[in-house]
């Protein structure tokens, strides 16, 4: 059986899962499927470069030609970490300068790029951190505690168990949320 669910049908299936079926926005939207069970959604989706690099300033026309040519979800990154040491290209898009420091400039366009893609009927996933240090990531964590090396194979893990790491993170965590 189905039935209209916001933006698409749900269609149940005999083990008891709702599929929720071209749905571009508010796939939660009460009333589709029954407490307890899962909503499934299917998107097409990819990877946005809007925050960092030359393609930043054309983060309206990438959202609007991405949602045209029926991307439903974009991948955004909002990291980038740096120590002040980084060219001045570079700086202008980390989010954090150092384990006190902050640029508000990247959160202003996080706050443009997330209006944008709300306007062109886009969702977000939005990237918190990676582990490679082209945009700091992991390893600049690491040297902010003071990790003798933190690109040595295994180093890593320190980012997951050593507290300072894991309190700078959850900082960066709660400005961006």
């Amino acid at each position: 059986s189905s039935q209209v669910c916001g933006d698409g049908t749900t269609a149940n299936d005999t083990s008891g899962i709702v599929y929720v079926v071209d749905v571009v926005a508010n796939a939660q939207k009460a009333g589709c499927g029954q407490a307890g069970r899962t909503v499934q959604f299917y998107f097409v989706g990819a990877n946005l470069a809007v925050m960092h690099g030359a393609a930043r300033t054309q983060y309206v026309e990438t959202m609007v030609r991405a949602r045209e040519d029926g991307i439903m979800v974009g991948r955004i990154w909002a990291l980038g970490e740096g120590d002040g040491t980084e060219s001045l290209d570079r700086q202008g898009t980390l989010f954090r300068t150092g384990p006190d420091g902050w640029n508000e400039a990247a959160f202003v366009h996080l706050d443009r790029v997330i209006a944008a893609a709300r306007m062109s009927g886009m969702k977000l996933i939005i990237v918190l951190a990676n582990a490679w240090a082209d945009y700091g990531g992991i390893p600049m964590y690491l040297r902010w505690i003071g990790h003798p090396d933190p690109a040595a194979y295994g180093a890593s893990d320190s980012f997951y168990t050593n507290e300072r790491a894991r309190e700078l993170y959850k900082e960066h965590v709660r400005r961006v949320v």
